[in-house]
């Protein structure tokens, strides 16, 4: 009961803000302001990002055979799971737009030069390949659903290394303008990918010893502590372009109203550190 409580109050808000999106137009979007179109686009990364890390490592795991998760059950649930990250990520990048009737041009008269589009037809795909995978995992014996699990781990590597290659493009965004982004993405990708899917398994064995135990968290929870600490040191790299190199500047930093290192301090804290302990 209590959990149909918060969805519902949940569910209002999200409908109130829908009419003063779908009401005053773009009018409201802030384009170019870190708060809130910052917020649309923070959405969209982690979502997008959370949903191919999943089906990155849930896929792959399969691939490998594994215990308990190398299970056509495992896989299913990877599908799943990989869509309700992607889904609600694209939902707040297409509120973003301002016409957002006009996004079906980048399928109707696409333009494979932009990076945008190459990733707007690769979340297609990608999503394609999962909705024909999820299906033939109830079937029996098939030769087609390891080459379609193997694509779309591929698909979810380009994508995700895809949206990196797009936000370091971005040259009037000095903090996010650097060539390290792609690589930042794609391990920061695997690392969420790994959490959702270490708390849904989690979620579902029968006791906190058994948690401890389990040969999948046990798997998933190195997954993790691997991906955060590699994405630890490329955060390291990115902080030395950014004072070093002077990649961005003190009056940004003054507009956004924080300072560079209690920010990253709090970040490095929150983000690394706790989830790795």
């Amino acid at each position: 009961m209590l959990g149909v409580c918060i969805w519902f109050l949940l569910a209002v808000m999200g409908v109130i803000g829908l009419y003063h999106r779908i009401g005053t137009g773009h009018l409201m979007a802030g384009y170019g302001s870190y708060v809130p179109w910052g917020v649309w686009v923070a959405l969209y990364f982690y979502s997008v990002g959370m949903g191919a890390g999943v089906f990155l490592i849930g896929g792959f795991v399969f691939l490998m055979g594994k215990p308990d998760l190398g299970k056509r059950e495992a896989l299913r649930s990877t599908v799943v799971l990989s869509f309700a990250a992607i889904l609600p990520g694209l939902l707040g990048i297409a509120l973003d737009l301002g016409r957002m009737e006009r996004s079906v041009f980048i399928f109707l008269s696409p333009n494979f030069g932009s990076i945008m589009t190459l990733n707007a037809w690769l979340y297609n795909l990608f999503m394609l390949a999962a909705v024909i995978v999820w299906v033939l995992s109830w079937r029996g014996e098939t030769a087609w659903l390891r080459p379609l699990v193997f694509f779309g781990n591929i698909v979810c590597c380009a994508f995700a290394i895809g949206s990196g290659m797009f936000f370091s493009s971005v040259s009037v965004k000095p903090h996010w303008h650097n060539a390290i982004w792609p690589i930042v993405t794609l391990v920061s990708s695997f690392s969420a990918g790994a959490a959702m899917l270490l708390l849904a398994r989690c979620a579902a064995v029968v006791s906190g010893s058994t948690a401890v135990t389990d040969a999948g968290c046990q798997l998933l929870r190195r997954a993790l502590q691997v991906g955060l600490t590699v994405y630890l040191i490329l955060a390291g790299f990115e902080w030395m372009a950014d004072h070093w190199y002077q990649v961005g500047s003190a009056q940004e930093m003054e507009q956004l109203g924080l300072l560079a290192f209690p920010s990253k301090g709090i970040q490095t804290v929150f983000g690394f550190f706790l989830p790795l302990l």
